[in-house]
């Protein structure tokens, strides 16, 4: 989802403007691509508070990061990268505008029929350790 967004963003924006990129960028020639569509890209983990401090302190931040896949099989890395790198993110870019991806996943089930969850609708803990760690992000 990300990079394509990422494509997307530079396609709206004026021309000038950077979209810069920040993953491990596992995924072989992602890079190649992005800059193949005008968007930077730097290779970071996010976990590595050092790391965090060199990116550049951009004034707009969409911040995409997480672990959904595989979440169960390794529950301290979910914790640490839904919880953990937010916060870090949010200190390190204190002075910029965040936006953060969120997930259904916190929300109680409900019936199809009903229109969604909404504030009347009592909470109940998330399921499962990908949505709970997901719902620790956004406190």
């Amino acid at each position: 989802m990300g990079p394509t967004l990422a494509r997307m963003a530079k396609r709206a924006l004026p021309l000038g403007q950077r979209v810069i990129g920040v993953a491990r960028f596992s995924e072989r020639g992602l890079r190649e691509t992005l800059s193949h569509h005008g968007v930077e890209s730097i290779e970071a983990d996010l976990l590595d508070p050092n790391a965090l401090d060199r990116l550049p302190k951009a004034p707009n931040v969409i911040f995409m990061a997480g672990r959904k896949f595989g979440a169960t099989g390794d529950v301290p890395l979910t914790w640490a990268m839904n919880v953990g790198v937010p916060a870090m993110v949010a200190e390190a870019f204190k002075g910029s505008r965040i936006v953060a991806f969120s997930t259904g996943c916190v929300y109680p089930f409900v019936p199809v029929d009903s229109g969604g969850a909404t504030e009347d609708v009592a909470p109940v803990p998330p399921p499962g350790d990908y949505a709970t760690s997901c719902a620790g992000r956004e406190r």
